[in-house]
């Protein structure tokens, strides 16, 4: 390292990196050039040199990850897409998994549109694998329905198979 900090340009040998030559990069190398950190579209290999993301990556992680993509395409287990599909939802161009009860969400994993087999949509948003008290499975929609207020449980809005009291 050389005592100045105002270096412009090194030796074919050295490293200029915060207007000081050096033997050996402090930081990481981008193409032979001494940096901080590693720009947007590279990341860190061996902690000593930026690489290259993928053309369709925004940024990555390695080679073969993408945690955020170019061309307004979503970034799917690290590689990008055009949609998330069944069972995502995006969050900030993410695709993220909605919960296994759902078989499809908005928003978070449990604000399900649409309920995986075995699970029924309860009022509240959510797939439940069964109806709670003063509610009935509505077969049709597919849905937990609220019982008569006559009623403790039901099997139809007004069939009531248990009173209150």
């Amino acid at each position: 390292m050389g005592a100045s900090n105002n270096c412009i340009a090194c030796p074919a040998s050295q490293f200029l990196f915060n207007g000081a030559c050096w033997t050996s990069c402090p930081g990481v190398t981008v193409n032979g050039t001494c940096v901080g950190q590693c720009p947007a579209g590279f990341y860190k290999q061996n902690n000593q040199e930026c690489i290259k993301c993928s053309t369709e990556c925004l940024t990555c992680d390695n080679t073969n990850t993408c945690l955020t993509c170019a061309n307004n395409s979503l970034s799917r287990d690290g590689k990008c897409v055009a949609s998330c599909g069944n069972g995502f939802y995006v969050f900030r161009g993410i695709c993220v998994a909605c919960d296994r009860s759902c078989k499809n969400c908005i928003q978070n994993p449990l604000k399900c549109t649409e309920c995986a087999d075995g699970f029924v949509l309860s009022g509240t948003g959510r797939c439940v694998s069964s109806c709670s008290q003063g509610f009935f499975l509505d077969t049709v929609s597919k849905s937990c329905r609220a019982c008569s207020s006559s009623c403790n449980t039901c099997s139809t809005e007004r069939n009531c198979l248990t009173c209150p009291n």
